[in-house]
């Protein structure tokens, strides 16, 4: 059933009514459907709208496309707005979870949709950076020397570029690899290995934390520098808090899960058209109501038309914004709206 925005609270209403472009208010419509839905919460359209605008990519990129890198056949789902519900809803790898935080964190012009499998499906796409995609399926190296008291970390994109920065043979590199640590010129360098940037899970990125956690509390118990312990106490603390922010991370996920737990395996279209017809419904009986509020009150002799107080609109509905969406569709009438009432005029007359 077709999106109305008449048929929406103020809140919803203004948030599509403030779109910049055609792009923009479609995606914003997108969203608004699937909190109406009760897929996402008021407070995540923001972050849906994303993700809308994604999927709008992705539909764009594949449409009529044959025999090339994308295909319409890539599109499993047949419609941005069937996309992002499947995305929403099979929720596969943290995808709502991952996708907000990136955002909350980058901005959202820094976030994209990548697909690991051959389809846009919702088992295969996860969320990145998208200064990731060059280098989406590399391992980080991170090593961590100490030095006059402070640690300082270097990047390796490869196991090749660590060993020959710190001239290492093969054996010695894996060795190190295994134990977190390795020696050059006397000093104890740290390794942490972060797993590539479309590794989806959370489980798996706490578990290289608390293995790096684990080799940094092995250093500190042999250490006899008392600046080297600060330093790698300061470390721990640090690597400490990103623990925290991946068990916050998946609660939120659970929360959600939760959440989408009823739409599983329930068609998107049936459910939106539920929604739109419930809507539709309490639109048009509010209409009649002010239509019956219109026709029963007296008309001013004086100004030709009826001033009717706010209040009696309230009974009907308290959202201004309803109330003047249905005024502009009673099209027989103009409306003024006064200090404490609105005036209302048969067409016929001009309004002053």
């Amino acid at each position: 059933m077709k999106f109305q925005l008449k048929h929406m609270d103020k809140d919803l209403f203004n948030f599509v009514d403030v779109s910049k472009n055609p792009f923009d208010r479609r995606s914003r419509h997108i969203a608004v459907r699937l909190n109406l839905m009760g897929v996402i919460q008021k407070s995540e359209l923001k972050y849906a709208t994303v993700l809308a605008k994604r999927t709008i990519g992705e539909y764009n990129r594949t449409k009529g496309k044959e025999d090339e890198t994308y295909t319409e056949e890539m599109y499993v789902y047949g419609t941005p707005f069937k996309t992002a519900y499947a995305y929403l809803v099979g929720n596969f790898n943290h995808f709502f979870t991952r996708s907000k935080y990136l955002i909350r964190t980058y901005g959202e012009e820094n976030v994209d949709i990548h697909r690991m499998g051959e389809n846009y499906s919702a088992d295969s796409v996860v969320a990145i950076l998208k200064k990731d995609h060059k280098a989406v399926h590399n391992v980080k190296y991170v090593t961590l020397e100490y030095f006059e008291g402070y640690i300082y970390p270097q990047e390796f994109t490869s196991k090749d570029a660590l060993r020959k920065a710190y001239k290492l043979s093969k054996e010695e590199l894996e060795v190190g690899l295994s134990e977190r640590y390795f020696m050059h010129l006397n000093k104890r360098i740290q390794i942490k290995i972060i797993p590539s940037s479309v590794e989806p899970s959370f489980e798996k990125h706490k578990e290289s934390t608390q293995d790096f956690i684990r080799n940094l509390t092995r250093s500190l118990e042999k250490t006899s520098d008392v600046t080297e312990k600060k330093a790698l106490e300061q470390q721990i603390k640090l690597e400490q808090k990103e623990l925290q922010v991946y068990d916050q991370l998946l609660k939120q996920d659970e929360l959600h899960n939760q959440k989408v737990a009823k739409f599983k395996g329930v068609n998107a279209d049936e459910v939106w058209n539920k929604i739109a017809t419930s809507l539709k419904e309490q639109y048009q009986n509010q209409k009649k109501a002010v239509l019956k509020l219109i026709k029963d009150e007296l008309v001013d002799l004086f100004t030709e038309g009826s001033r009717i107080d706010y209040e009696l609109f309230f009974n009907i509905t308290t959202d201004m914004i309803r109330i003047e969406n249905i005024l502009k569709d009673l099209n027989r009438y103009d409306y003024v709206f006064e200090e404490y009432c609105i005036l209302v005029k048969t067409k016929s007359t001009n309004v002053v």
